[in-house]
């Protein structure tokens, strides 16, 4: 503060005034690498390289752009708008956990024939109408999942201002065994990649990144309806009877392979699929930086 008002005020000594606005760069400076993380996490760049003048990569030169920021209405007609840099940060992170489920539930080798393809959904209403699928095109075999970010921070009421701004996933995977027997290959598993894994792999990611401030994490995903999976919240609290463990719940719920009854009106449709919801990378970077701090 003294720096700032010393650079600023017209009857600071020139000599002053620049040793001023030296302590406000450097200040600048050591705030940009200490956010660089998060806004990475978050798909909006890195800050320090902006500051450095370093060239910006052709994959996040998107994640710079002015005035694309998200505008999340509660009415849908109205829609949405999303940052292109949080798009392709939710995008990445459910192809990466669809890969995972591929890799743990079809036979070794097989998943790397096939393709991800991911559909982010900003607002509720279509996600909850999509269904993840697996088709062919050509001589392309295809997995199309889903994902659908939503924000705390932005819900109605002040006492959502206290939560973070960073987003968490809810993701409609397929499992790689019912790939597999839509390919017509044997071995496959019901492997799947869990609510549990996931959010220990981001949380895992996060503290590598970050200083470390958490002991440890319990993982308790139990849903038994897609009602009661749609509706569930994530929730990351002290464990009951303990100050140094955080307990995570994430709701789960997966799906047989094989065909249901009439109500799947789609080949398979719900057949198959593996329903999680996690906390993204940005939101377990400004937990660490802000909120574990706060609360």
């Amino acid at each position: 503060m003294a720096a700032f008002i010393a650079a600023n005020h017209p009857a600071t000594a020139p000599e002053v005034c620049e040793q001023a606005v030296d302590q406000l760069l450097e200040a600048t400076r050591t705030s940009f690498e200490l956010l660089t993380p998060l806004s990475l996490a978050a798909g909006r760049g890195s800050p320090a390289a902006v500051l450095a003048g370093q060239a910006v990569q052709t994959g996040e030169a998107a994640a710079y752009a002015f005035g694309n920021e998200r505008l999340p209405l509660m009415n849908a007609m109205h829609g949405s708008l999303m940052h292109p840099g949080e798009l392709a940060a939710a995008e990445r992170f459910a192809r990466d956990v669809q890969q995972r489920m591929l890799a743990a539930g079809m036979p070794a080798g097989a998943a790397e024939s096939v393709r991800v393809a991911v559909t982010v959904h900003p607002q509720l209403e279509p996600f909850i109408y999509s269904q993840p699928m697996v088709f062919k095109t050509g001589d392309e075999w295809v997995v199309h999942c889903t994902v659908h970010p939503h924000w705390d921070y932005y819900q109605p009421g002040m006492e959502s201002m206290r939560q973070p701004m960073s987003p968490v996933y809810s993701l409609k995977l397929k499992k790689g065994e019912a790939v597999a027997r839509a390919m017509g290959l044997e071995g496959g598993s019901d492997a799947v990649v869990s609510a549990a894994e996931a959010n220990e792999a981001t949380l895992q990611q996060a503290l590598a990144e970050a200083p470390p401030l958490f002991l440890e994490t319990d993982v308790t995903p139990e849903m038994k309806t897609p009602l009661d999976w749609i509706n569930g919240p994530l929730k990351f609290e002290p464990a009951p009877g303990s100050v140094a463990t955080l307990e995570v719940t994430a709701p789960s719920l997966s799906t047989p392979t094989g065909q249901l009854p009439a109500y799947d009106r789609g080949p398979g449709r719900f057949s198959g699929n593996h329903y999680i919801k996690c906390f993204s990378p940005a939101w377990m970077h400004e937990w660490i930086a802000i909120e574990g701090l706060r609360r």
